[in-house]
């Protein structure tokens, strides 16, 4: 909630909704059948501009633009273009997850690799920058997680009355991801639930053989 009605009163109808993104003055949703909703002030075309969208894997906005990325791996951007952020590279393409900052935009691909576009500065992605994980924008810059071939992604997965788990993965091209569980928080033996190999796509490792009312889940990567 805030103190801009429009952007707080969320559509009666909406539901499915797997995902969600807050800007200046407008929000929006992702929903199940990769399909887009925002509300709020169509200031830059905020709103109607998610108007077509489909097959939609993950959304992402700052305070005047917002970025949606495509089940196929390239992006799409609307809003302010203040310095270019909405000016989405000719060509990127295996991109796996997106994030905007106050005036940039930014892209990690199957790779491992960060593409930047925008505010002069924020942009200046460090050359030989590789293994990324995870990627965020704040202001005027940007921050990326690196691959720690020592640490496990743990995930705290089940609910009671849960019969399903679905861990969606940046899925590098040549690496082997492995969902595993537990029945114990502080456990001496991991199952084995179900393997990957990573082709440079969004990849979803899924459980659906769950039995009791509580398990841990980690993904271990090779």
């Amino acid at each position: 909630v805030g103190p801009f009605v429009a952007g707080t009163v969320v559509p009666p109808d909406l539901s499915n909704v797997v995902a969600l993104a807050a800007g200046e003055y407008h929000s929006m949703a992702l929903r199940s059948d990769g399909t887009v909703r925002a509300w709020g002030q169509d200031i830059n075309g905020d709103l109607t501009n998610t108007s077509g969208l489909n097959a939609i894997a993950a959304i992402a906005t700052s305070g005047y633009h917002s970025l949606a990325l495509r089940s196929n791996g390239t992006v799409v951007a609307w809003g302010r273009n203040w310095t270019g952020e909405t000016d989405v590279p000719e060509g990127l393409s295996n991109v796996v997850a997106i994030a905007a900052g106050l005036r940039h935009s930014m892209a990690l691909r199957g790779d491992g690799t960060v593409v930047a576009w925008g505010q002069a500065g924020a942009t200046n992605t460090p050359p030989g920058l590789t293994n990324v994980l995870a990627i965020a924008g704040g202001d005027q810059y940007c921050v990326a997680l690196l691959e720690n071939p020592s640490l496990h992604r743990r995930l705290l997965a089940l609910r009671p009355g849960s019969s399903t788990i679905n861990a969606t993965v940046s899925a590098f091209s040549g690496r082997l991801f492995t969902l595993e569980s537990t029945e114990s928080i502080a456990p001496t033996h991991w199952t084995p639930v179900t393997t990957l190999l990573g082709r440079g796509t969004i990849a979803t490792l899924t459980d659906t053989n769950i039995v009791g009312a509580q398990k841990f889940y980690r993904l271990r990567r090779e």
